[in-house]
């Protein structure tokens, strides 16, 4: 099911993010969950359940091809808990600092863990609608790997998000996350510019500049029309 909002670009006012939310909640099924989108219903941070589901799903979004994923949030991915078919009910509010701890022990803190930040949608004085939203993939990323075991799922594993759901890693996955770790941006060009008001004082050594003047005139010489001798015989 196509969701009722225009997903190029991320939100970028509390008005756009309640209309998201709100479309995210009217969706009758789970067909509105995409490579760039999961909705959760409510979800206990406390418990070891509730903390693997969360970070299972950011890793696999933090595992995607980055362009094939660009038209949509502007790369990003959300994963919106707290909503379900019509129902907006929201969670009970965790801080941010809560929250990373939770979610640290699978993600880990360091250069090698996904990238994200998390979003609210205040319900009521206890409840938030909680939205994660994960940062865009680049060329050179890691690959993000689960940090610490969880019942079946060994530390290492990989996830990723082919469709609709958050799974593991097969060949052909693997195969592009090796790609984009190994790509770099391979050239890169730099203009400076500098305007006469910018100069402020400046010197020059003779013996550099001299030679130079030289080589110039005589460049400039070379592109003259030659000059026919004068005929003596002429009056």
């Amino acid at each position: 099911m196509k969701l009722d909002y225009d997903v190029q670009h991320l939100p970028g006012s509390l008005r756009d993010w309640n209309r998201l939310v709100i479309a995210v909640s009217e969706a009758p099924d789970d067909t509105v969950e995409t490579f760039y989108l999961e909705r959760k219903s409510p979800i206990d941070l406390s418990s070891p359940d509730g903390k693997f589901a969360v970070a299972k799903a950011i890793l696999a979004f933090a595992n995607r091809d980055p362009e094939v994923v660009a038209p949509f949030f502007d790369g990003r991915a959300l994963i919106v808990i707290g909503v379900d078919k019509g129902t907006v009910a929201g969670m009970r509010r965790i801080e941010d600092h809560q929250l990373v701890a939770a979610l640290k022990p699978y993600l880990g803190d360091d250069e090698e863990s996904p990238r994200w930040k998390a979003e609210r949608h205040r319900v009521d004085d206890q409840n938030d609608v909680l939205i994660i939203v994960v940062d865009a993939p680049r060329p050179g990323d890691p690959i993000f790997t689960l940090r610490q075991q969880f019942n079946k799922h060994l530390a290492g594993k990989v996830f990723t998000r082919s469709s609709t759901e958050s799974v593991q890693a097969d060949h052909r996955a693997m195969q592009m996350l090796m790609r984009r770790l190994l790509a770099r941006h391979k050239d890169f060009e730099v203009t400076v510019a500098l305007g006469a008001e910018d100069i402020r004082r400046y010197t020059w050594d003779p013996k550099v500049l001299e030679p130079l003047l030289e080589a110039e005139r005589r460049r400039y010489l070379r592109q003259l029309p030659s000059r026919e001798p004068a005929d003596p015989n002429r009056t």
